[in-house]
């Protein structure tokens, strides 16, 4: 048996300390334990229901006559004889409204108002009170025939009725107090009482609506009322239908699945495929009430019944409950505690021994590598040694480990037999649990696993865009099944099964089909209803209709039925049953018992709901959880309640499991952040909401956390100057950081800004230091090198000032990023220097590798390729041990750029393949653009043309989304590189201007240097070589003055071209040395070619042809062996010229039937005609073309083919 939840300590929220639970104050500081609104010793469930919201209908009645024989009355016993009269009169007509179970409110004089629907509420209220009007008037012609003492005339009566929403329960003092109704409904009853003449009866268009089968009326002109800006519509009551008597016969309350032929057979298609081997996924969508639930029953039942197969699929079932919705990755520990057979909040120990039990069997040695991180999911607590090994301090990469955790447990389970996910509710789903839905879909891939996920068609939900993505991603596996209302047929098949009624009431049908509508859940409350109300009995084995139905009072949300079925319960009961839907839905007992704090009533409360089939037991011992059995019970029992005791109730809950949070943990913080936000509490809800914001990132709920940091801040603008200062900060600062994150750059420094305003306020220097941090990378990360200079200079002044080493640390190694960005790699050497000094001697590796990689990015751009190569493997392998998910990423990007100029291109790509992936992962998009461009650079020299134009353009609207300029300039340099490439020279040109002005607005030297480069390739293309060597020039002279030997080696390449295109042969010859001693001392294998292939064009100037022969086979020896393609076609169609002036005809010409091969290679990677063709007609195509003229007459097939292609 699971040790009780109720605390048995109470932990104080101003210290931490542990109170003994009878503790009024913490006895370490003096806070109070039990807050003004806690839960009272006799429970609330025996406080005075002061009042509930209901629906009901009014009637005023009012007497005509009285007032005349008032004024003849002229004695004592003239008057006392009137008195008895009106007493008389009033008794007859009181009992027709009793004869209807309706509720005198009060006697006004000669008037009555009578309230049908409270306190007790029936189905057909409505027409109850319109009955009673008609009896009311029969028997006063009937007092009239005989009254008690003469009458000069006939007494007469007017009525007026009203159907509304009313404030119901007792009114007065406590010496005299009584049950009456109040609110807009009954003014407008009284108003039409008013308005009506003798003998009239007078309803408004509310009562009319939900009587107008049953009675004759006649509709009346529209009439101004007291309180009312427009005339409201009326009609006159003149009688009542009539209605045939039904006929009697009723067996039976099954029926089986009715209208879903359809949806069946492909839920068994499915599971044939699935017993093949092939997994599925299966959504479906429809309304609450159509079945969804009921269908996946009746699939499971067939399924379980299927002989054919001894392999029986394993079933795991997960719920998305309203109460539940904050609970990060409910479902997915729900469906894990099922599995293991846990019980509801389980002691931590049994769940450790279960789980290690299952990794044992399931996972053998493996165990420790995956069990840990189901583990965490279920919230146990590891211990030091294995806690160490997981990066528990990087949400993001423990959220990857995690889901890959959970999709090898499943994959092991689906090696043994098939298994079948069902996952229901999803538009109550938390986000995070949808996220883990999403991974799991790729496992019906390659496992037998169908997953079924049954939701509303609720588009604001997390999981709608699953759903439209899963469509999308998954064609072969995945099938939506929409479930729409029955036709009547279907609805009359259904009522007949139920029923098994030998012939029902045409009037009664079509009553039953208009109010359901074709919802199966709707049909079967109304017959519940109707049986619990006696009109349907069971007698000597059979169904009966016991009397006529011409009206039952169901609104579209069917609160007449619902509040009829409660009202039904004893006064006792109807209070839990109200008090268990302020928890939720789903509502724990262990939750539940101290409010009520009756364990008496409260067992027998839920025995009477359980048999009322109002709510079910979710889950059973030792802890049990109910579950209102629909979802319309819950909205009415919780609605009926009225504002200010839904908020004291919610208070009473929050107190409660805000002490239980502490034992509990993290995932409560939500849920009584909610109460307390219902509650109006709002100091509290600050503090939880900031909780809950601060567990969802932990958990890797990025969206959730950003809505419960706004929430709290909501939460704070209410409070004013009562809001907690150092709760604020937090809550901006947490907000600014997922903001960043998630790509939403100016937002995240609104936020840094609000918190240094508000720690600038209360003189608090370490947020200072962590605001103007985060502002000033936030500006540094966009190039914003004025406003991040400002703010770095500022943060260092603060973090030296008041003597925080960390603070000093974190700043210098943003400071030199800032400078490295600037192109400033001494200073910025000098700052990683100095930060990893102090966090060497603080012993924070976090600092440590920040440091390590700053100086490692400067190795990489002064040309150490391979030795910053070398570093990072180390500290990618750090953060991988330490789980450092996003520092990964920022290392893995440096790598890339490292693998794409040493020419290691499949390093590169499968670096970039890692980076994109577990950016899909944290959702941020600052670093894609980047990953995408190195990504295309590399494709580029690899000949794959096409792709590298799509990945250009598509970290170009990545960066433009964001508003990037640093990333808009790279992307148009690029992009200007790859059309000057396939020799699209204008629109080369044309990207080139555009990024050295987006570059001159960032002030960055090194993008200035970098967009640069690009414009004076652009001018060398067309011809334009004064222009090219200027600008060239100008920007080698930067690149070698900042130390940036990559940018160098690259300006170096396009100088010495556009020196060989200007004849200026000495200068070209001059800078070929130093290109080459940059290729080689940095390993930039691509230049190192490219510099070779260069030297033969020098060569050749001079006649050197064997020489320049030499440097073309090396250069071609290397393109092979790097795959660079590109470079290779213009070496090849070098080669067959020094082959040719050399008389080598046979070599000459193998080498221009390779360079054909590649050009069609070439060709067919670009994207469409226009660049086909444009590369033909590009410089090094028409090279090509001379030498093809020179061996052959006519187009050899290699040719035609190419020609083919770009036509």
């Amino acid at each position: 048996m699971q040790e009780s939840l109720m605390p048995t300590t109470l932990k104080c929220e101003v210290c931490g300390a542990d109170n003994p639970a009878d503790h009024y104050y913490c006895g370490y500081c003096g806070n109070g334990l039990r807050a003004l609104g806690s839960i009272p010793d006799d429970g609330l469930i025996n406080t005075t229901i002061e009042g509930e919201r209901r629906q009901v209908t009014i009637v005023f009645a009012d007497i005509s006559g009285f007032t005349a024989l008032n004024d003849a009355a002229q004695t004592p016993a003239e008057v006392e004889q009137v008195v008895r009269l009106i007493n008389l009169c009033l008794q007859e007509l009181s009992e027709a409204i009793y004869e209807y179970e309706g509720y005198i409110d009060k006697y006004i004089g000669d008037a009555i108002m009578a309230v049908f629907g409270a306190p007790k509420a029936h189905e057909d209220d409505p027409e109850r009170a319109l009955r009673a009007a008609l009896a009311m008037q029969e028997r006063l012609e009937k007092f009239n025939q005989n009254p008690p003492m003469p009458l000069p005339e006939p007494l007469g009566i007017h009525i007026g009725i009203n159907t509304g929403t009313v404030i119901a329960g007792m009114v007065g003092t406590d010496r005299k107090r009584s049950y009456t109704v109040m609110g807009d409904a009954v003014n407008v009853a009284s108003r039409l009482e008013d308005v009506s003449e003798r003998g009239e009866i007078l309803l408004s268009e509310a009562t009319y609506t939900l009587t107008s089968r049953l009675f004759i009326f006649k509709k009346r002109p529209p009439v101004k009322v007291k309180g009312k800006r427009d005339p409201i519509k009326i009609y006159e009551l003149k009688g009542a239908r009539d209605v045939d008597q039904t006929q009697r016969g009723l067996v039976g309350m099954e029926a089986p699945l009715i209208g879903r032929e359809y949806e069946s057979k492909v839920l068994l298609d499915r599971y044939e495929k699935l017993k093949q081997g092939q997994g599925g996924i299966i959504v479906v969508t429809g309304e609450a009430g159509l079945g969804k639930s009921r269908l996946v029953s009746d699939f499971r039942r067939q399924v379980n019944r299927d002989g054919t197969n001894g392999n029986k699929p394993l079933w795991l079932f997960g719920r998305g409950l309203s109460y539940r919705q904050s609970f990060t990755n409910r479902l997915i520990v729900d469906i894990l505690h099922r599995y293991l057979e846990l019980p509801e909040n389980p002691d931590p120990a049994l769940v450790r021994m279960r789980l290690e039990a299952m990794g044992d069997d399931l996972f053998g040695p493996r165990a420790p590598e995956v069990v840990p991180f189901l583990a965490t999911l279920l919230g146990l607590k590891l211990d030091e040694q294995v806690a160490a090994s997981l990066p528990l301090d990087d949400p993001q990469a423990l959220q990857q480990r995690v889901f890959v955790a959970v999709g090898e447990w499943l994959e092991i389970l689906a090696q043994k037999q098939p298994v079948i996910l069902v996952f229901e509710d999803l538009h109550w789903a938390d986000p995070n649990s949808v996220k883990v839905i999403e991974y799991l879909f790729s496992l019906t891939l390659k496992h037998p696993i169908l997953i079924i996920c049954v939701t509303r068609p609720e588009r604001e939900s997390t999981f709608w865009n699953v759903k439209i993505r899963g469509a999308k991603d998954y064609p072969d596996r995945f099938v939506e099944l929409t479930l729409w209302p029955l036709t009547d047929e279907e609805s009359r098949q259904l009522i007949k099964h139920l029923l098994n009624l030998d012939d029902m009431p045409a009037a009664t049908e079509q009553l039953l089909l208009k109010r359901a509508e074709g919802n199966p859940l709707f049909l079967e409350e109304v017959l519940r209803s109707l049986i619990e109300s006696g009109i349907i009995r069971r007698s000597r084995g059979r169904w009966e209709i016991t009397r006529t139905i011409t009206e039952i009072d169901i609104p579209n949300t069917l609160q007449g039925v619902l509040t009829a079925r409660i009202d039904r319960l004893e006064e006792p009961v109807k209070r839990v049953m109200q008090i268990a839907a302020v928890i939720g839905r789903v509502f724990p007992r262990f939750i539940l018992e101290p409010i009520v704090n009756d364990p008496e009533i409260l067992d027998k409360a839920l025995e009477e709901l359980e048999l009322a089939d109002l709510i079910k037991v979710r889950t059973p011992e030792p802890e049990p959880e109910y579950m209102f059995k629909h979802y319309l019970t819950y909205e009415t029992a919780y609605s009926s309640l009225l504002h200010h005791q839904r908020t004291a109730l919610h208070r009473q809950i929050a107190d409660y499991m805000s002490r239980l949070y502490w034992q509990l943990g993290e995932e409560y913080a939500a849920i009584v952040a909610e109460h307390y936000c219902k509650s109006e509490t709002w100091p509290r809800a600050l503090r939880y909401l900031h909780r809950a914001g601060d567990a969802a990132v932990q958990s890797f709920a990025n969206r959730e956390a950003i809505d419960f940091y706004t929430r709290a801040l909501q939460v704070a603008e209410k409070l004013g100057s009562e809001a907690d200062p150092a709760t604020v900060l937090a809550v901006y600062e947490g907000r600014a950081k997922i903001l960043a994150r998630m790509g939403d750059p100016q937002q995240a420094i609104d936020d840094f800004q609000q918190m240094l305003t508000i720690a600038r306020e209360i003189n608090n220097h370490s947020a200072q230091l962590r605001a103007l941090n985060g502002i000033a990378a936030l500006h540094a990360s966009y190039y914003n090198f004025t406003q991040a200079s400002d703010y770095f200079r500022e943060a260092l002044e603060v973090a030296r000032h008041i003597g925080d080493e960390r603070g000093i640390a974190d700043t210098l190694n943003r400071l030199g990023d800032f400078y490295y960005n600037l192109g400033e790699l001494e200073l910025a050497s000098a700052c990683f220097h100095e930060a990893q000094e102090l966090s060497l001697t603080l012993k924070d590796e976090p600092l440590r590798l920040e440091a390590a990689d700053g100086l490692a990015k400067i190795m990489l751009q002064q040309g150490e390729i391979a030795a910053a190569i070398e570093r990072y493997k180390e500290i990618t392998q750090a953060h991988r041990r330490l789980g450092y998910r996003n520092r990964l990423m920022d290392a893995l990007s440096v790598m890339l750029v490292a693998y794409t100029f040493s020419a290691s291109y499949h390093q590169a790509e499968e670096t970039a393949a890692e980076i994109l992936e577990l950016n899909k992962k944290s959702g941020d998009l600052n670093r894609i653009p980047f990953v995408k461009y190195y990504l295309a650079f590399g494709q580029l020299y690899q000949g794959e043309l096409g792709k590298a134009g799509q990945n250009l353009q598509e970290g170009l609207e990545v960066a433009a989304a964001q508003e990037h300029k640093a990333w808009l300039s790279l992307g148009t340099a690029w992009l200007a590189y790859y059309y000057l490439t396939i020799g699209m020279d204008q629109e080369g040109l044309q990207q080139a201007r555009q990024s050295v002005e987006l570059a001159e607005q960032l002030q960055s030297p090194l993008y200035v240097m970098r967009s640069k480069t690009m414009l004076g390739t652009a001018y060398r293309h067309l011809k334009r070589l004064d222009e090219a060597l200027h600008v060239l020039q100008d920007v080698h002279e930067v690149a070698h003055s900042m130390g940036y030997a990559i940018d160098e080696v690259m300006v170096l390449y396009q100088l010495i071209r556009a020196c060989i295109d200007a004849q200026a042969w000495d200068k070209a010859h001059a800078h070929i040395k130093r290109l080459l001693d940059l290729a080689v001392a940095s390993d930039m294998k691509e230049f190192l070619i490219r510099g070779w292939w260069l030297k033969s064009l020098i060569a050749i100037h001079h006649q050197q042809y064997e020489a320049a022969l030499e440097y073309l086979l090396e250069a071609a020896n290397l393109a092979e062996e790097t795959d660079s393609r590109l470079s290779n076609f213009i070496i090849q169609i070098q080669k067959a010229y020094v082959y040719h002036v050399s008389g080598n005809a046979p070599a000459s010409r193998d080498a221009v039937v390779y360079a054909q091969k590649i050009q069609k290679r070439l060709l067919d990677s670009l994207p469409d005609d226009q660049s086909r063709l444009a590369f033909l007609n590009s410089k090094h195509a028409g090279h090509l073309r001379e030498m093809v003229e020179v061996h052959f007459q006519s187009r050899p097939p290699v040719d035609v083919l190419a020609g083919e292609a770009a036509e």
